[in-house]
């Protein structure tokens, strides 16, 4: 067998101590930004959770969509053991992002849920699906330096997170509608106003719009910087998100659901922009 075809292994073993260690490979995409790749790490550890003693390497490429090694980002301790890897070593030059962007579930949940998939359904998901994956996503802890922004935040008690994902490169995937943030601000005026919002933003103008609109009612990480190269910044604008009573998310965004099962899966969901909505705009 090929060297390629070995780095294409999904099981892979090697000696260790005198003793023959078996490895479960995990391949991220360098193409996936981090929400894609944690629900990748979850599929792998949901579709293997009966396998005991093994290591996982994890291949975690460093590039524009994540510049930042796992271990800086998080703290997890349900890897049995655990390798990081920063380079992309997959060699299949047809491997592109695929399904791996989502939760995948077998045929038999599948069957039992009456639904196919659980990305994006938020609400719909039945509580045994839920139960399937929040164990890994409790065990998802911030690392030390995210958990510093966190600590700096002031959360309101009667606070509302709010996602809005339309940066340019939203826009060039044409994933977004000309009347989304005022969909947005329309959902976020039916509140009370001794209601806060916890924003993460990912366009500056459209971040300054916010604050200009809602004022003091706005909470977002201090000194936030929307064009930073960080994945810091983001990680802890995900776990922010987390913290309201309810959402308002971006559709089409699996940042704005990792922030909803970060929440324990508790919190009520408003979605902003529609299938429909891209269409239209990509036809155009």
């Amino acid at each position: 067998m090929s060297e390629n075809n070995q780095k294409s292994l999904l099981w892979t073993q090697r000696e260790l101590n005198g003793k023959t260690e078996r490895v479960l490979n995990i391949f991220i995409p360098h193409v996936s930004g981090i929400s894609n790749r944690i629900k990748q790490i979850f599929t792998y550890l949901h579709f293997y959770e009966y396998i005991e003693g093994y290591t996982v390497d994890l291949h975690w490429p460093l590039c524009s969509t994540a510049s930042n090694t796992f271990k800086e980002l998080f703290d997890f301790k349900l890897f049995p053991r655990f390798n990081e890897i920063n380079y992309d070593i997959y060699t299949d030059n047809n491997y592109g992002e695929g399904n791996t962007w989502c939760l995948l579930i077998n045929k038999e949940e599948a069957k039992k849920a009456n639904m196919k998939y659980i990305d994006l359904k938020y609400n719909e998901i039945p509580q045994f699906l839920r139960d399937a994956f929040l164990s890994y996503f409790r065990a998802l802890k911030p690392s030390l330096p995210v958990q510093q922004i966190l600590d700096s935040v002031e959360i309101p008690e009667n606070s509302v997170s709010v996602h809005i994902r339309h940066d340019a490169v939203w826009r060039y995937w044409k994933r977004w509608a000309d009347n989304d943030i005022d969909m947005f601000i329309d959902a976020m005026n039916k509140y009370d106003k001794d209601t806060y919002f916890l924003l993460a933003c990912a366009d500056q103008e459209i971040y300054e719009m916010m604050l200009k609109t809602f004022k003091d009612r706005i909470i977002s990480i201090p000194n936030k910087k929307v064009d930073n190269t960080s994945n810091i910044q983001d990680v802890a604008e995900l776990y922010l998100l987390s913290k309201g009573k309810e959402l308002i998310a971006t559709y089409g965004s699996t940042f704005s659901e990792v922030a909803w099962w970060l929440s324990d899966c508790s919190q009520e969901v408003t979605v902003i922009g529609s299938e429909e909505a891209w269409q239209k705009l990509a036809q155009s």
